[in-house]
């Protein structure tokens, strides 16, 4: 059951009209309101929490100004509800045109409640809320369909779209003629497609050989002596061997990724093997032997990791190249041809479909790719931070009066101290983008981290310093960073979760591409 009545789907220029005169309004009308990012969840992706609003809304209400139009956040609102609604049956996007503009296809094709004469709007409230209130007209998504996340709908989908746009070019010339206009934009997505997502898989794996051997073969080579180690060691062995599996399918998939067997073959395969010979050394309590062999599988592991600022750019290049305004115009242009022509409206209902959802894709997986980014660059930037800080910690100074720990926090703050300039500059992006959910979350950690070290300079410079208030100035500081450093890690881990699932998804949409390419160069 939806927990909303309606999500309002509007443009952040249109803020004001929106918050001061629409939800007041909703409200008096006795209407259950999702408004963005005040449902939106904290620390979930922009594109997850706005799944989940549309979801749990019997309605979007979008409000159709310029700016909408030209917001791809707007449009991907607009497209997730027709996910669900395709053609309008069930009245699940309802529109307000608010200021006289052209939005897509799939958006003009449904009526709409007309805003634009202020002294006349004070009509249109009346029918408007009579339309959210109504019952929704047809059958929800099938169990089958509801199972299905919404990127792997929209990908299903646009297959099926596809299949009846070439049962249509069969029997009509002149809508042939329309898809040939856009034959270009289609083969360049198309030639984007796999090298975006072979590229994106490798660079996967490399992940998981850095958290689930690099990381802790650094830590188990400290403690080779006891007891748990062989069991540790093991574990990332299994783990790099099916790291070491998946990168021979990989490369055994994609030609363009041939040149890189070669660092394969040199570093990452003698890595694994070097593994096995440590394993068997600690079990033999052979622990000098074990020492140097993971020297150099560590090694070899990180120059192999050495290859991944490479592979983002590389995914960043075929994300960029693909053009998805001009790919929503071009099957824009496709579907009014078609509707000019009169021909088998169920076909073209199937192909507004399967416009909306490959916009759908093309947006979310852009944005899913700079969130990664932005996170990446935090997560890489605590990451290096680590080493720093357990020098720092060793090197502990003891003689003013603190005890052993004490000077270790002490220590571990005074690096906080130095270094939180470079930190939080990296979370700029993120709190500065009002629709990312996590926006908030990380402005209130960022700030508390900063009163912190503003706690911690204050008691440095009473003279003289207490030891007790140093100490708990320095420990609010260490769990104020550590809380930080640890939600930047989980929100990392989700964006490339949410990126993994859209550039698979996104892949799926390559076969019917080719079928359209391919019928086009039928004589």
């Amino acid at each position: 059951m939806a927990q909303f009545d309606v999500f309002v789907s509007y443009a952040h220029r249109d803020k004001a009209w929106v918050e001061q005169t629409l939800i007041p309004r909703l409200r008096e009308a006795e209407l259950n309101i999702c408004q963005d990012v005040a449902q939106f969840r904290a620390g979930a992706s922009c594109i997850a929490n706005m799944e989940a609003a549309v979801a749990g809304c019997r309605r979007t209400l979008a409000v159709l100004t310029p700016a909408w139009v030209a917001s791809d956040w707007c449009n991907l609102e607009g497209h997730l509800t027709l996910l669900e609604d395709p053609v309008g049956r069930r009245r699940r996007l309802v529109p307000i045109l608010l200021e006289p503009c052209t939005p897509s296809a799939s958006v003009r094709l449904l009526s709409h409640h007309d805003f634009t004469a202020p002294d006349a709007a004070t009509d249109k409230w009346p029918q408007l809320f009579a339309d959210l209130r109504a019952t929704l007209d047809a059958a929800p998504l099938t169990p089958n369909e509801k199972e299905q996340r919404p990127a792997e709908r929209a990908a299903r989908r646009f297959g099926t779209g596809v299949e009846a746009l070439i049962e249509a070019m069969e029997e009509n010339a002149a809508l042939r003629a329309a898809v040939s206009a856009s034959e270009v934009c289609l083969r360049m997505v198309r030639n984007n497609l796999a090298p975006l997502r072979f590229w994106k898989e490798v660079h996967d794996q490399l992940h998981q050989i850095e958290r689930n051997c690099c990381l802790k073969l650094g830590k188990l080579k400290k403690k080779l002596v006891e007891f748990e180690t062989i069991e540790e060691l093991m574990a990332c062995r299994t783990n790099l061997r099916i790291a070491v599996g998946e990168l021979r399918i990989i490369f055994g998939r994609s030609p363009e990724l041939s040149g890189l067997c070669s660092w394969f073959d040199r570093l990452v395969v003698p890595a694994c093997d070097g593994l096995e010979r440590a394993v068997e050394h600690v079990s033999n309590a052979e622990f000098a032997q074990a020492s140097a062999e993971l020297d150099g599988v560590l090694e070899k592991l990180q120059r192999s990791l050495a290859q991944m600022p490479g592979l983002e750019a590389k995914i960043r290049t075929h994300a960029e190249l693909l053009p998805a305004t001009e790919l929503r115009d071009a099957l824009d242009a496709i579907c009014d041809e078609w509707q000019r022509l009169d021909l088998d409206p169920p076909g073209l209902e199937r192909f507004r479909e399967a416009a909306g959802a490959i916009f759908y894709l093309c947006t979310g997986l852009l944005w899913m790719r700079a969130d990664h980014t932005a996170w990446q660059q935090v997560d890489a930037e605590f990451r290096l931070s680590d080493p720093q800080l357990e020098v720092a910690m060793l090197r502990a100074d003891t003689s003013n009066g603190l005890t052993a720990e004490e000077a270790r926090i002490e220590a571990y703050a005074a690096y906080v101290d130095r270094s939180w300039d470079s930190a939080v500059s990296l979370f700029g992006p993120i709190v500065a983008d009002p629709r990312n959910p996590a926006a908030a979350e990380i402005s209130r950690q960022t700030a508390q981290v900063d009163a912190a070290i503003v706690g911690h300079r204050s008691v440095l410079a009473a003279i003289p310093p207490s030891n007790p208030a140093l100490v708990k100035a320095a420990r609010m500081l260490q769990v104020r960073y550590h809380d930080l450093r640890s939600r930047s890690g989980e929100r990392f881990f989700l964006a490339d979760c949410d990126l993994n699932e859209f550039a698979k998804n996104f892949a799926e949409i390559g076969a019917p591409i080719d079928a359209i390419l391919s019928f086009l160069k039928r004589p």
